[in-house]
């Protein structure tokens, strides 16, 4: 009975695991449920339902089971939501970025359930066709979107679709009278992560003022 109880154990958490920390810089953890806090190292496990937390100056590289690689930046809140892979068009991934710079480059379940792939945000949600994309929640409910290969589809206002290809960056906006605006942006063409990761932590793309600054020079 002990046997079998243990093995049960063992199977749950090796199906909770649904990555590995495979490089890090700075300070970050996991929050699970049961109000657990663990502080993520390189070769830390993240489960099903983490919602990982980076401080200023700090950087998470995560490669899922499927070989997806998530790039968490810094001040960063993301959350897996859903994560099923099993090789098949079953697989699945959801994921949440609450706040700060997410990226992914996408792995097997990109190519084999493409469908199944979704990020979402508090203005929208994001399907992949093969994609290499990163996501910025800015402040005043505004959120910018790169993509770097292949291409994503943004759905937002009432399932309003739009296509994002690779090398185009676009800033969705909502105003005070909750009418969403999508624009494409060609002024940070290129910026890339580092870059990005720097103005984070100096606060500047937080500020729509100093958004709008980068975006002009």
């Amino acid at each position: 009975m002990k046997i079998i109880l243990l093995c049960f154990i063992l199977s749950n958490f090796v199906l909770a695991n649904i990555g590995t920390v495979t490089a890090m810089r700075g300070e970050a953890f996991a929050q699970r449920s049961g109000n657990i806090q663990k502080t993520l190292k390189m070769g830390s496990h993240v489960q099903r339902g983490d919602q990982i937390v980076t401080k200023a100056n700090s950087r998470v590289q995560i490669l899922l089971n499927d070989d997806t690689v998530i790039t968490v930046g810094s001040n960063t809140t993301f959350k897996f939501d859903s994560y099923f892979f099993d090789g098949s068009e079953k697989s699945k991934v959801e994921m949440h970025v609450v706040k700060g710079f997410f990226r992914s480059l996408t792995g097997q379940i990109g190519k084999i359930a493409p469908k199944s792939f979704k990020v979402k945000t508090d203005l929208a949600t994001l399907g992949i066709r093969g994609t290499d994309f990163s996501i910025l929640i800015l402040k005043n409910k505004k959120e910018f979107y790169r993509c770097y290969a292949g291409s994503i589809v943004v759905t937002y206002k009432n399932q309003l679709q739009h296509a994002i290809m690779a090398g185009e960056n676009y800033l969705l906006s909502e105003t005070k009278e909750n009418v969403q605006v999508l624009e494409s942006i060609t002024q940070m063409q290129d910026l890339n992560i580092e870059e990005i990761d720097s103005l984070i932590n100096q606060g500047k793309l937080f500020d729509e003022h100093a958004l709008q600054g980068e975006l002009c020079n």
